[in-house]
């Protein structure tokens, strides 16, 4: 079976009595349903820990065991994976709509886990119920990233008027099925965004907004675009000043 991410064999690891498919390439690791519910933090370190690169691919990424394509789990959805509370914005997670199975990045996988065991930790303390837990937590760490922002705002807004709009994104992901188009990505900083889509072929612009509200997730399902065709796109980042930081034209190179 081949990693989702960098396409090199994946080696059946047994844990905490869970049978993981993990790539020691990329360090990717590919759950069974709730299996990564079940393993210890420990565990985690220990997977995240194997791996030669940290290699993230753009190509779509496909389930090693039946080769559906894998989805983002959003924070908070009405998604039915229980997984989806412990989601923040900063942890990418891509599951399997047809064996339910999860595979995570490594860091992700680290994130995750520490934020489950924080939880956990909290509720056995303080007796809470949950959903008070979890309003708890969602405040704490606002907190903490609103500090984290006043500190560094003045650093950051300089660095940012020089970026590209590349340095800002991370873990852009596309993939297609049948004549959709899926685009998902995140960003550090909130952001509107919107791609614009070249048709080399047709001779025509599209332009598409995906966040039309300042966001860190931004996704995109799309039939308007003739995947056939010689496609190029553009990401566009706007600021709440109303600037804009761009990506390089990109020629769109979907796997079928």
């Amino acid at each position: 079976m081949l990693c989702p991410n960098c396409n090199q064999p994946m080696n059946l690891v047994i844990a905490d009595d869970q049978k993981i498919l993990h790539c020691s390439n990329c360090g990717g690791s590919f759950f069974e349903e709730n299996g990564i519910n079940k393993i210890t933090l420990n565990t985690a370190q220990t997977l995240a820990e194997d791996k030669k690169s940290d290699e993230i691919s753009s190509n779509e990424k496909k389930c090693p065991k039946d080769q559906t394509l894998l989805k983002p789990i959003l924070p908070n959805c009405n998604q039915s994976h229980q997984i989806s509370s412990h989601i923040s914005d900063d942890i990418t997670l891509l599951h399997c709509q047809k064996c339910r199975g999860i595979f995570a990045y490594p860091d992700d996988l680290i994130s995750l886990k520490k934020t489950q065991v924080a939880k956990i930790e909290y509720y056995k303390h303080w007796q809470l119920p949950l959903n008070l837990l979890k309003k708890t937590i969602i405040l704490g760490v606002g907190a903490l990233i609103f500090t984290a922002v006043i500190v560094n705002y003045t650093y950051f807004q300089k660095a940012l008027n020089q970026a590209n709009a590349s340095d800002l994104i991370k873990k852009l992901y596309l993939s297609r099925s049948a004549n959709y188009l899926f685009l998902f990505f995140k960003t550090e900083k909130p952001f509107r965004s919107k791609v614009i889509f070249q048709d080399a072929t047709d001779k025509k612009i599209i332009k598409k907004i995906l966040s039309p509200q300042p966001k860190t997730i931004h996704q995109l399902t799309t039939t308007e675009i003739n995947l056939e065709n010689d496609i190029y796109y553009q990401i566009v980042l706007t600021q709440e000043n109303g600037l804009e930081i761009k990506t390089e034209v990109k020629r769109l190179i979907m796997n079928n």
